[in-house]
């Protein structure tokens, strides 16, 4: 296949599809997904932004179309139950797959709306907190129990360790 055929081909398929579109979704609705999509996937790259948001466009629209197919009324009885049930699973599938699509987006989107809630603004110094850690762990070990409570104590009034962790340690070695 040569390339011109090819390339009058995709134009033929890019023309067709944002056709399709327009028929079933409507110039509102892709506007809406487009700028909910971009919105939703900000960390990936412009081509995985732009295929995951023309794959979805593409879902809702064959969904729309298939729950669209098949209950034409003849008067207030559907003609074709047959295929009125089929187009009916095939549009509920595809619908499946477009929140499989964006479910992990959705809850990254979330969790970022969450987070800036719990306000935690102290440095971290990760050598430090290791270091109390392990010397915590050798200490009840070692069976230095007296120690041991007074470290925990100490890295609970440090506000770098879990409170709640080191609670349960004084607990554990009164």
């Amino acid at each position: 296949m040569k390339t011109t055929a090819l390339i009058n081909l995709s134009v033929q398929f890019a023309n067709q599809f944002v056709h399709h579109l327009n028929a079933h979704l409507g110039g509102g609705v892709v506007a809406g997904i487009v700028v909910a999509g971009w919105f939703l996937s900000k960390g990936d790259k412009f081509i995985g932004r732009a295929f995951r948001i023309i794959l979805t466009l593409g879902l809702l629209s064959y969904a729309f179309e298939a729950m669209h197919t098949g209950n034409e009324m003849d008067g207030p009885v559907v003609i074709n139950h047959d295929l009125y049930a089929m187009t009916g699973m095939e549009a509920l599938i595809l619908l499946t797959i477009a929140c499989f699509l964006w479910a992990p987006k959705v809850a990254h989107t979330i969790s970022e709306m969450v987070l800036p809630l719990h306000n935690d603004n102290r440095p971290l110094n990760d050598v430090v907190i290791r270091r109390d850690s392990d010397r915590l762990a050798k200490l009840v070990c070692n069976g230095q129990k007296s120690a041991a409570r007074r470290l925990a104590k100490q890295m609970k009034r440090s506000g770098n360790h879990s409170v709640l962790a080191m609670d349960a340690m004084i607990a554990r070695l009164s």
